[in-house]
């Protein structure tokens, strides 16, 4: 399920983030006019892949000339140039007008004097300098003459006719000023207006050739993109249905190890198999076997459960014989059911002297065989064990080496080697001569 995933995974990734970056990229393409920005983009590789070429396929148009820097420095010359001009011809005007208007009040204050001086012609006087004009009489200080006077008029006259006479004069030159200074105003226009032209060229130049910049960046990562992008869609359904199937497994594994499931099932088969092993115990007469007998998981031991003194656990049991039983009748109902429910367990067990309870290890051959021979209980036990094991046997194999040897034709016909008196080995002598 997890390799199932990881593929579905990848073509996700394919499928997601690939096309995520493709359609970025394509965008950036379209925002540079290197795709026309009404294109559709699709999920599929190969419109990807079209458009991408489309891309690369566009020129980059070179880049223009940028206008020489001397132009425009020389135009910022003249325009300074012109503004100096500017400055002496409005300075020049203003002065023109100045003296107009200092004319008009030497005039305007002539004609009050004329006017006061032809005052004279309405009186007579005697020509007396001592007496008054007006009334006669005599003054303590001489006044002017009326010659004086009309002399004085006739100078004022003079200068009002000089004034006026210059004037229109002044005013052609205040004219000539100001149209001096009109073409002045003029080409400091012309001069600014081509400086802001060369300037907004220059800035047309500078962001043309940013946006070629762009452009050429866009290109270069869809070359590298379209490089490393996937050859064709990836096709994950025949994943996903596999992945739908092992999600049903699954879950139906998962609820057989659900943990009280689980619990539930391991109660019922140690139930199972206890009911044999002491089925098994009562068969070999072990001792306690009278009481319902248990395997217990959490100590691996087997327990007797006693309806008067509760649970006595196999060490408490006492002899080895018994020890010995209880071994032997677990392993055989265990491999039952393990051969019952065809679990992944070989199917042989093999026994090393079963009988040493009964007969010690230092006990001679012969001894063993004479006692074997001899009508007694620990006889009997043997014969009952190995007659267990025979006919318990049916589904899996038993393999047995032994010191007993029990005289009776069931028995001889289950013994496939005879090892007494170190005539044969279970290791061949011919064997250890040779790696000596």
């Amino acid at each position: 399920m997890k390799q199932i995933e990881s593929r579905i995974a990848e073509g996700n990734r394919l499928k997601g983030q690939n096309f995520e970056r493709a359609f970025a990229l394509l965008n950036e393409a379209k925002s540079v006019d290197l795709i026309a920005a009404d294109v559709p983009l699709q999920s599929s590789w190969d419109n990807v892949r079209q458009l991408i070429e489309t891309a690369l396929a566009r020129n980059i148009d070179n880049d223009p000339a940028e206008p020489n820097v001397d132009v425009l420095n020389d135009l910022l010359d003249r325009q300074q140039q012109i503004r100096e001009s500017y400055r002496i011809a409005d300075a020049e005007l203003k002065s023109l007008k100045d003296l107009k208007r200092s004319s008009n009040g030497f005039g305007s204050e002539m004609e009050e004097q004329k006017s006061r001086l032809e005052s004279i012609n309405i009186f007579s006087h005697t020509g007396d300098p001592k007496a008054c004009p007006l009334c006669s009489s005599t003054l303590h200080s001489a006044v002017p003459s009326a010659e004086a006077i009309r002399a004085s008029l006739t100078e004022i006259d003079s200068q009002l006719e000089a004034v006026t006479n210059d004037t229109p004069h002044l005013d052609a030159m205040i004219g000539k000023a100001e149209d001096r200074l009109a073409m002045v105003r003029r080409q400091l226009d012309e001069v600014k207006t081509s400086i802001i032209s060369l300037q907004t060229t220059n800035q047309r130049i500078s962001e043309l050739r940013d946006f070629n910049s762009r452009r050429a960046m866009v290109k270069g990562r869809l070359s590298l993109y379209l490089e490393n992008m996937p050859a064709k869609d990836v096709d994950d359904s025949d994943d996903k249905l596999e992945a739908e199937k092992l999600a049903e497994q699954i879950r139906a594994i998962e609820v057989l190890l659900d943990d009280e499931t689980l619990a539930g099932r391991i109660e019922s088969i140690l139930s199972l198999v206890s009911a044999q092993i002491t089925s098994l115990a009562r068969k070999l007469e072990i001792e306690h076997s009278d009481s319902p007998m248990r395997l217990d998981l959490k100590k691996l031991t087997i327990v007797a459960d006693h309806a008067d003194d509760g649970p006595i656990p196999m060490p408490k049991m006492g002899s080895g014989e018994t020890w010995v039983g209880l071994h032997l009748v677990t392993h055989l109902a265990l491999h039952n059911w393990f051969f019952k429910k065809q679990r992944p367990v070989p199917q042989f067990l093999f026994l090393d002297q079963p009988s040493q309870a009964y007969f010690p290890p230092d006990t001679s051959a012969e001894t063993v065989r004479e006692q074997t021979e001899a009508t007694n209980p620990d006889r009997q036990s043997v014969i009952r064990m190995f007659k267990l094991i025979v006919e318990e046997t049916k589904n899996f194999q038993v393999i047995v080496t032994e010191h007993a040897d029990i005289r009776e034709d069931w028995y001889q016909a289950l013994v496939r080697e005879n090892w007494w008196d170190g005539k044969q080995k279970l290791v061949p002598v011919e064997w250890i001569e040779v790696e000596s």
